[in-house]
């Protein structure tokens, strides 16, 4: 039980949701840089949708654990002069509905197919980022036919192993916002740069995401998107069963960053905290997944990037995510 409660409190870090009796929200303002949007019906809930570009091969992109569609959105924008690029909301996330159920795997990817369908996509290849590993692993299993291949960024995990328990355990410091993080969204987002993003300089689309993953409350205080309750179904859905890739028969694509967490701090302690944490634990549980997937897979080509962490992958290894994608999907 103390592993799972501290798991909890690690997939829960961006997504705690304040207690508040008040339930008025202030409209915030989202970029609209995209060709389409929409919502899409599936079973007992709608989903939010993105699209870029009309034409080329059909590209679907998923986030990971308490993101949006919006995360996507520079990449996106590049890749729309060569694909038809679709990002969505999972439900419980950003504008999609947020029913009481169907967090589990089979369900998301449930989502997934009727994204799929609703659109009209036949073939499509499919990128995961983190938890968006899961569902198209599940997609790719069941429906050969309609995958032209998938993208493991930073994914292609398997968050059931001990070894992950065990980054739990040790992780140094705190893993959610304290309520000051929470009394407003100017006090979020500089709790949320500095743990998930050091690296990085704030910008448009860490801003737009934000606010597709937020209520700003008439009061001015924060709540996360999803809330602790779902959170924790997605949380026991994506913990409790083993990886299996050996059905997967399309080509796969798995990009690897050099290191899982950026950290912050400049205390020496904490920093050598976090780099024992990412030698003697971390990079050994990153290793035996991408031994997996070699072993396991048909075709799979695995890259190392050269900059960024688990988070920062989007932005600072860009340019390679670009060229490394588009080179794939060309080739398939």
């Amino acid at each position: 039980m103390k592993n799972l409660s501290l798991l909890f409190l690690f997939l829960e870090a961006i997504l705690i949701f304040p207690n508040l009796n008040c339930r008025r929200y202030k409209p915030l303002k989202m970029e609209t840089d995209y060709t389409k949007e929409g919502m899409i019906p599936v079973q007992g809930t709608s989903l939010h949708y993105l699209q870029w570009g009309e034409g080329g091969k059909a590209l679907v992109i998923l986030h990971g654990l308490g993101d949006s569609p919006y995360i996507f959105s520079h990449l996106a924008r590049e890749w729309s002069s060569r694909f038809k690029v679709n990002a969505f909301a999972r439900r419980g996330h950003g504008r999609s509905g947020s029913p009481d159920s169907g967090y589990d795997n089979q369900m998301l990817t449930n989502d997934l197919k009727s994204l799929v369908d609703h659109l009209q996509l036949d073939r499509v290849f499919l990128l995961g980022w983190s938890m968006g590993g899961n569902e198209i692993t599940e997609f790719a299993i069941r429906y050969p036919e309609r995958t032209a291949g998938l993208i493991y960024l930073e994914a292609g995990y398997d968050y059931s192993e001990p070894a992950f328990a065990s980054i739990l355990d040790q992780f140094p410091e705190a893993l959610s916002p304290g309520p000051s993080d929470l009394v407003s969204l100017d006090a979020y987002r500089q709790w949320y740069h500095r743990f998930w993003y050091p690296d990085l300089d704030w910008n448009e689309v860490l801003e737009s995401n934000l606010k597709a993953c937020t209520r700003v409350l008439e009061n001015g205080a924060v709540e996360i998107i999803p809330g602790e309750k779902i959170t924790n179904l997605l949380v026991r859905s994506l913990t409790a069963y083993p990886r299996d890739y050996s059905k997967i028969t399309a080509p796969v694509l798995a990009l690897y960053t050099p290191v899982f967490f950026k950290h912050h701090s400049a205390d020496p302690n904490l920093q050598k905290a976090y780099e024992d944490l990412e030698n003697k634990i971390i990079s050994p549980w990153r290793e035996s997944n991408k031994e997996k997937l070699k072993k396991a897979l048909k075709e799979v080509h695995i890259h190392e990037l050269s900059m960024g962490g688990h988070a920062s992958v989007l932005f600072a290894s860009q340019d390679s995510v670009l060229k490394l994608v588009n080179d794939f999907v060309a080739a398939h």
